[in-house]
């Protein structure tokens, strides 16, 4: 569900919304070049964390995909906390947060993650 509402909140924006619109949402002023680029750097970690969708189905950790999550995920709550100062950012650093201590739960007890929810 996180990758698709990524994708929709997140890549399609800032791949494809005026540069002037982006400005006024993120209270940013920046290049467009840098969106894009951002919004582009963005697919591929949504489409690796996608393919380990069918594996863990399968009962398998793909570990690289969890650290490569760890990663951008604990990254990213770091970076909303201690640099971005206003309340909207904050809300994003948990929601990241939120989805790291998800996968520190996966490195923890892999067995319980990879149980069948219903």
């Amino acid at each position: 569900m996180k990758i698709v509402v990524t994708v929709f909140l997140v890549v399609l924006p800032l791949l494809f919304l005026p540069k002037a619109k982006l400005e006024r949402m993120l209270n940013i002023s920046a290049s467009s070049h840098f969106i894009r680029l951002y919004g582009l750097s963005v697919l591929p970690l949504l489409i690796t964390c996608a393919s380990g969708i069918p594996v863990a189905e399968s009962g398998v950790v793909l570990w690289w995909v969890v650290g490569m999550g760890l990663v951008s995920n604990s990254g990213s709550a770091f970076m909303l906390f201690f640099v971005g100062g206003n309340t909207r950012s904050r809300l994003a650093g948990y929601i990241f947060g939120l989805v790291a201590l998800g996968l520190v739960s996966t490195v923890i007890s892999p067995e319980l993650v990879l149980r069948k929810a219903w």
